[in-house]
């Protein structure tokens, strides 16, 4: 697809083009910057159109006014000029990171590199997980215990999951599986480790409110800058696109060069969104050796009577022997702004729904899956929930993806998801309950299976384009 011959949104399109082309999206089509060590890739096939005269168009997102997050896929709103015109003829270069089985001896995984791995369309059968024949059988259903166990106190109302896997072991009051989960994620992984600023990480204070509010002091929301004053221009809003936190961190001194504990004034902090908060508090966490790991999900407390699309970060409690979730975004004012009635460095199972346990509540009928989406972008089903529970699957392995970055058969609007996806889909839910026992399990998952594992460049939809992880 060149840039002169770009479609519109209600131009169809011919047959055989990229999987988001189904969905009518419009996608930038620019040059495609390559940094890369040594012999990472190979070569990048890139062809420029000269003349400025038929530059493509930059896909903008609307927003409503209970909007929080980046519109995932289809909004269009007015077109912006996009940069260089030219197309990317063969984006996927990258060796794909793949997960090694958890060694259960030294407790660590060891990012490797292998080949691409094909797209969803041209899956190899053959690599495909056989799903256990007693776990494939039993209804989810049972995966969902009795709503009077843990009621909640906020509409709308969905029931606690219950886990199906046998009672884990415990040492010294940790459940724990084949191997010790808690080192794992103690650990930086991929989109967590500090790099340069690993030692300035280290050197804030190993106190989780205090940490949050670091984040919430070098960071701000793109689309809640207007709460705090501030008007982001798009150069502003490349940020979200980062991943990284080392390369987060290394915008934080362009805009202002104090010490990372000195809270920024709105204008000058770094934009992102729910998840660059999350994956920011993981790091430093990690960084005082403390269990933490990113988690994607829905949050009840930002529109009355919806879950909308968010992230929060989990950590282990050593004290109170227990994971505990914390929403690094919320600082005071938004607690003021939003229906916010607990405290966000312990937010309740039932305020904040992780991907695995919406999908389970949907499937067993406690739950519509209609709610769970992003009002902003007036979305919302049971394939949003699957696109959050493969976000969230990847996650647990260390590779925190952005929320609008898509790969394997992460499903759209228009899809149905049903038969052997369905069924994809409920042993995603299983294994990402409680990781500490199935990590093992989650780990092999995301390396053998095509569908769900996570390539070396996965599409952002944000600016239309296969970007190199």
């Amino acid at each position: 697809m060149r840039g002169s011959a770009l479609p519109g949104p209600d131009v169809e399109r011919p047959l055989g083009a990229e999987r988001d082309d189904r969905d009518q999206r419009v996608v930038e089509v620019a040059q495609l910057a390559v940094a890369v060590e040594g012999d990472a890739v190979t070569s990048v096939a890139v062809v420029v159109e000269p003349g400025s005269a038929q530059r493509p168009a930059v896909a903008g997102f609307e927003l409503g006014p209970d909007g929080l997050e980046g519109g995932m896929r289809h909004r269009i709103a007015a077109p912006e000029p996009a940069g260089e015109p030219g197309v990317v003829d063969h984006p996927v270069v990258h060796p794909a990171p793949t997960l090694p089985p958890f060694d259960p001896v030294d407790q660590g995984v060891e990012q490797r590199v292998g080949a691409v791995q094909p797209g969803s369309r041209h899956v190899d059968p053959r690599l495909l997980v056989e799903l256990d024949p007693l776990e494939r059988d039993r209804p989810i259903h049972d995966r969902i215990p009795d709503p009077e166990q843990r009621p909640l106190m906020h509409a709308p109302t969905i029931p606690p999951t219950n886990r199906c896997s046998p009672a884990p072991a415990t040492v010294g009051g940790v459940s724990r599986g084949d191997g010790n989960a808690l080192r794992y994620f103690a650990e930086p992984g991929v989109m967590t480790d500090g790099g340069r600023h690993a030692s300035a990480l280290a050197a804030l204070p190993a106190d989780v409110p205090a940490l949050a509010a670091v984040a919430q002091g070098l960071l701000i929301h793109e689309y809640l800058a207007e709460f705090y004053g501030v008007t982001l221009s798009e150069d502003d809003r490349a940020s979200v696109h980062v991943r990284r936190v080392a390369e987060l961190l290394d915008r934080v001194p362009d805009r202002d060069g104090r010490p990372l504990a000195d809270a920024r004034p709105p204008a000058q902090r770094v934009p992102g969104n729910c998840r660059h908060f999350t994956v920011l508090l993981v790091a430093m966490l990690r960084a005082h050796a403390i269990p933490a790991r990113a988690r994607c999900g829905f949050g009840s407390y930002f529109v009355t009577g919806r879950f909308e699309d968010h992230w929060v970060c989990e950590y282990w409690n050593e004290e109170e022997q227990r994971w505990v979730l914390v929403d690094a975004q919320i600082d005071a004012g938004q607690r003021e702004a939003f229906p916010i009635d607990f405290d966000v460095t312990d937010v309740p199972r039932d305020r904040f729904i992780i991907a695995g346990d919406a999908w389970a509540a949907c499937r067993a009928g406690d739950a519509d899956p209609d709610t769970f989406g992003l009002t902003m972008v007036n979305e919302a089903g049971a394939w949003w929930i699957a696109s959050n529970l493969m976000r969230d699957a990847a996650a647990l392995c260390n590779l925190e993806l952005l929320p609008w970055d898509d790969w394997g058969v992460m499903p759209g609007p228009d899809d149905t998801i049903e038969g052997e996806l369905q069924d994809l889909f409920d042993r995603l839910a299983e294994v990402t309950y409680e990781p500490d026992v199935t990590l093992p399990e989650l780990h092999e998952l995301q390396q053998t299976d095509a569908r769900v594992r996570v390539p070396g460049a996965v599409r952002n939809f944000r600016t239309g384009r296969d970007e190199i992880l």
